[in-house]
């Protein structure tokens, strides 16, 4: 059975997807940014998590079980995101060495583009060696992400 619920975010709207079907006590399998709505209540314990971390404690998305489908590169990817703490940023290259493959810069940000559960795995925390980077929910979304967590670019 799926949950879907609607919770706010320093850069708007998140819309996520609850499916209790999936792993031991559920998981999340997708989560996107949204406009034009308002928050709605979905799963207790995933709606919680999302204020703990408006409200400053970042760790808090941690404690929410995701699953999503991807290659083996992509999985390691976003297994070793989840590891990243709100307030540091890697690089795409940082990121492929995090992930056993030292050369796959290109794979990483592949992997950030197609993360479907944004914000829980946080593909915003990832940057270009020069500069800000792409994020699939556009610049302005992850520029508030980050400075929610402490960090200010400059013009990028």
């Amino acid at each position: 059975m799926s949950t879907v619920g609607i919770a706010r975010t320093p850069a708007g709207y998140v819309e996520y997807v609850f499916d209790a079907d999936v792993a031991p006590r559920g998981a999340v399998v997708s989560c996107t940014i949204r406009t034009g709505v308002r928050a709605r209540r979905g799963h207790p314990l995933v709606d919680q998590a999302f204020d703990d971390y408006v409200h400053g404690n970042f760790a808090s998305l941690n404690r929410i079980v995701v699953q999503q489908d991807g290659g083996g590169f992509a999985m390691k990817a976003w297994e070793q995101l989840r590891d990243v703490p709100a307030g540091e940023t890697v690089t795409y290259t940082e990121l492929a060495q995090m992930a056993g493959s030292p050369r796959a810069a290109r794979a990483a940000g592949t992997a950030c583009a197609t993360n479907a559960v944004m914000l829980l795995v946080p593909c915003h925390r990832v940057v270009a060696a020069r500069g800000l980077g792409g994020y699939a929910f556009g610049r302005d979304t992850k520029l508030a992400l980050l400075a929610h967590e402490g960090i200010q670019f400059g013009a990028a």
